[in-house]
C-alpha cells in the first residue's frame, strides 16, 4: 500500500523572520487621511467648525507663519511642524529627491 500523501508538505513551514517580513508589509500599507484646512485672510474666527474638529484629532499638523497661533494651537494633541514660509518673503523650493 502506497501511504497518503501528507496535505501539509506543499506549504512553506513559516518562520518567525518570515512573520516579522508580513507584519512591517501590513505596516506599510496603512490609510490615513490628509486635510486641508483654511482660515480665510487669517482671522481665527473664521476657522469653520469643520476645520476646528479636524484639528482637535489631528496627529500632525504642517503651518506656517501664515497661520495665527490660536489656530495653530487648537491642535493641542497633535505633532506641530513648522513649515517655514513668512509673508511677502521669497522662499525656496525643496530640493529634489
Amino acid at each position: 500500500m502506497i501511504p497518503k500523501k501528507n496535505r501539509n508538505t506543499h506549504r512553506r513551514p513559516r518562520a518567525a523572520a518570515h512573520d516579522a517580513n508580513y507584519e512591517f508589509k501590513a505596516a506599510q500599507k496603512r490609510q490615513g487621511k490628509v486635510l486641508l484646512v483654511g482660515a480665510g485672510p487669517g482671522d481665527p474666527g473664521l476657522l469653520t467648525l469643520r476645520g476646528y474638529e479636524a484639528l482637535r484629532q489631528a496627529d500632525v499638523v504642517l503651518y506656517d507663519a501664515l497661520v495665527h497661533s490660536v489656530v495653530v494651537n487648537y491642535a493641542d494633541r497633535a505633532e506641530k511642524v513648522f513649515v517655514g514660509k513668512l509673508p511677502h518673503a521669497k522662499h525656496c523650493k525643496a530640493p529634489d529627491q
